[in-house]
């Protein structure tokens, strides 16, 4: 099932040498660090393909994390650039605690799909009604 489609952010710490540019091209990446999931798992696999696709496919990884929370805190901390759902790091683009790249190529939006088994359970259609 699809939920929603969600635009793939780089995101980055408000310190960081590329927060302060106003635009980047993608090229202008391989330069810094990224901080991912572990290599072993389908996220980065994902992101990997996507970061070859949009060009990029001699990058540095700084750090690897087991979850999307230590991801995101590993860049709030600058240690890297981290690729993110855009939902997931809106509370942090907000406060300023991290700031989205401007690419003159922008990612691909994902999507987020959630697959179950029917019937669906009461609980999990009342989680798809409050996320959908």
């Amino acid at each position: 099932m699809l939920f929603r489609s969600e635009p793939l952010l780089f995101v980055v710490s408000p310190n960081h040498q590329l927060a302060r540019r106003a635009t980047l091209d993608v090229k202008d990446l391989s330069a810094h660090p990224f901080v991912t999931g572990l290599k072993s798992s389908r996220y980065f696999r994902m992101i990997d393909n996507i970061l070859k696709k949009m060009g990029l496919a001699d990058y540095a990884v700084a750090m690897e994390a087991q979850d999307f929370a230590s991801v995101r805190e590993l860049a709030r901390h600058g240690a890297g650039i981290a690729c993110m759902l855009a939902f997931s790091v809106a509370e942090e683009l907000k406060a300023g605690t991290l700031v989205a790249l401007k690419l003159r190529t922008p990612a691909p939006m994902m999507q987020v799909r959630c697959a179950y088994t029917t019937p669906m359970p009461r609980a999990v259609q009342d989680f798809v009604n409050a996320v959908g």
